[in-house]
């Protein structure tokens, strides 16, 4: 390959990554928001996460991966 196919390919790779991340936190962040689960930790303060598992009856499986996303999102 060379150097030109090489960044053409890095920048063809970049794109569907934040594609991919796009999809992901979409939806997750619009979960999230449906449930209010966003309105709790934009209250301030610390928030325990098996509290805010039982206020939203969440699965924690489910909510540690959307809160790992947001957490991937800075």
């Amino acid at each position: 390959m060379t150097g030109h196919q090489q960044i053409l390919a890095q920048r063809v790779w970049d794109a569907v990554c934040r594609h991919i991340d796009g999809l992901a936190i979409g939806s997750t962040m619009a979960a999230l928001a449906e449930r209010g689960a966003l309105k709790i930790l934009a209250g301030g303060g610390r928030t325990r996460f098996a509290d805010l598992c039982q206020e939203l009856d969440a699965n924690p499986g489910f909510l540690h991966v959307a809160i790992r996303l947001l957490a991937d999102q800075g």
